[in-house]
């Protein structure tokens, strides 16, 4: 590999040396593209990326509330309202899980293959090889949005109008989340009692030790469910 060089269209060539490659960090940023404009859409500042969704996620889930509010009354208010916010909660719970599924499905990905290589290293391989660049610990929010969109389309399909909107704003919510404990756990040392110092020690063990393992980000639940947990 030449450093002196985008990473992008090179990695591809490793082929069945990668995955042997891509597990053995540095600490020093990597460039993916020549292009300026590729290579600012693969990074993000945990601040500048995470608060705005904070707010406008808060926004949406009241006005998802109202939707209906003008023709209900009652009972039937109160219980739209509250399923309202368990669908909210089951939208959380359920991004949770689908990390822990993208997360395994990404370690599953052919590596003898130029472009399964290429999309690997695009996609997560990159924070492997350098798991503590912090303009590259985050996902991307261009990547977010396109996801998000087509959630979005999929829930219209199976709930009713307002409650497709609160399990999309649990979604995000859950991947906020996600997203600021994976910064944190990278860039933070919390005390040895604290909860996340096993949660982080049992990701940097997936990092550098074990990284078909430990495959949760901010719980092991599903760790323990797919007997993939890595202990403290």
């Amino acid at each position: 590999m030449d450093w002196q060089k985008p990473f992008a269209w090179q990695v591809g060539h490793l082929g069945e040396k990668y995955n042997e490659w891509v597990h053995q960090p540095v600490d020093q940023p990597i460039r993916l593209f020549e292009s300026e404009f590729l290579e600012a859409r693969t990074q993000a500042a945990c601040n500048l990326t995470h608060m705005p969704i904070y707010h406008s996620d808060l926004f949406c889930l009241f006005s998802s509330l109202a939707v209906f509010l003008p023709h209900l009354s009652g009972s039937v208010l109160r219980t739209y309202s509250h399923v309202v916010f368990v669908t909210f909660g089951l939208g959380m719970f359920l991004w949770f899980f689908m990390v822990y599924c993208m997360h395994f499905l990404l370690h599953q990905l052919p590596s003898s293959n130029y472009y399964f290589i290429t999309l690997h290293f695009l996609l997560h391989g990159h924070h492997h090889k350098s798991p503590h660049d912090r303009l590259q610990t985050v996902f991307p929010p261009i990547l977010a949005f396109l996801l998000f969109a087509g959630l979005f389309l999929i829930l219209q399909c199976l709930l009713p109008v307002g409650l497709d909107m609160s399990m999309l704003l649990g979604l995000i919510c859950g991947y906020v989340i996600s997203d600021m404990v994976h910064y944190y756990l990278h860039h933070s040392l919390p005390s040895t009692n604290a909860y996340f110092h096993d949660i982080r020690t049992i990701h940097m063990k997936h990092h550098f030790e074990q990284p078909h393992k430990g495959l949760g980000i901010a719980t092991t639940t599903w760790d323990w469910v797919f007997n993939t947990v890595i202990l403290p």
